[in-house]
């Protein structure tokens, strides 16, 4: 799903994005991990695992083609200029899937809408940026190289739009290596988007499904960060629910929010995992 205009626009917007610094309290690592919203006990790190970053939460992010824009630039931006958090890996991939990261290889749709990096050494954080015709790496790839992730954030679901029970078979498959490595994960729920766009309910259900099984095979699974429900993590209240509509709208798809509606997006997700304590030392 993916317009060149909008990409044209994407690209401007990362341009001209700024962060912000904010500042947050750490709790030492052997804590063990707090129960999700969901009611299940993540897995607990092992004594090893970070113990040469100790006082570092290493956040990785994993997303499709909404994730090169405006909403991931913005959500970079705040993970790291925090003081606590540091961006070890980033890559999103236009038209990408959920199983496009679980298997890897997969080449952007157009060839250079890549936007990434990778902190090879977990020991400073990375600034994404546009990277023609990179290939998605595998899950088990990501978390082989980058031990110390604590968090993933995982924003996907408009890919799967036509076919909304592939995101539920996919999520296993991606979620699962996460947790079994230690860390956290919280997926991201696609947003408003206008015309054929408008009506997600069926796919948030799936999403919904996918996460319930993994807590059932797992015992643990992704806090679910809801960008489509008026009163949930996002969309506050009716006139956000119209700012979103109305961003989307600027996109020729009607799917990809622009401008501050891209904006205010990233930075009530990075809330929304504040809020659960996901970005507090783990």
């Amino acid at each position: 799903m993916f317009n060149i205009r909008w990409f044209a626009s994407a690209t401007r917007t990362i341009a001209t994005v700024s962060g912000s610094i904010a500042m947050f309290s750490c709790v030492p690592k052997n804590i063990p991990r707090t129960t999700d919203v969901r009611g299940s006990s993540a897995p607990q790190s092992s004594s090893s695992r970070g113990a040469e970053t100790s006082g570092i939460l290493h956040v990785a992010v994993l997303g499709d083609s909404q994730s090169t824009g405006g909403y991931g630039q913005r959500l970079a931006d705040l993970i790291r200029n925090a003081s606590v958090q540091r961006l070890v890996y980033f890559g999103a991939a236009s038209s990408a899937r959920i199983g496009s990261w679980v298997d890897g290889g997969f080449t952007p749709i157009p060839y250079s809408a890549y936007f990434g990096c990778d902190s090879q050494t977990d020991a400073h954080s990375c600034a994404p940026q546009m990277q023609p015709g990179r290939q998605t790496q595998s899950i088990a790839t990501i978390v082989r190289q980058h031990p110390y992730v604590d968090l993933y954030v995982l924003t996907f679901g408009d890919n799967h739009f036509y076919d909304p029970s592939s995101a539920r078979r996919d999520i296993p498959r991606l979620v699962t290596p996460i947790l079994k490595s230690g860390a956290k994960c919280a997926f991201v729920t696609p947003t408003e988007g206008v015309g054929k766009f408008a009506n997600k309910l069926e796919l948030i259900r799936q999403i919904k499904l996918g996460l319930d099984d993994v807590e059932s095979a797992n015992g643990s699974t992704c806090v679910l960060v809801d960008s489509y429900t008026v009163g949930g993590d996002v969309l506050k209240t009716d006139s956000d629910l119209q700012l979103m509509r109305n961003a989307s709208a600027q996109d020729p798809m009607g799917l990809h929010p622009q401008g501050s509606g891209a904006r205010l997006w990233g930075e009530r997700v990075f809330d929304a995992l504040l809020k659960r304590g996901l970005l507090d030392r783990l």
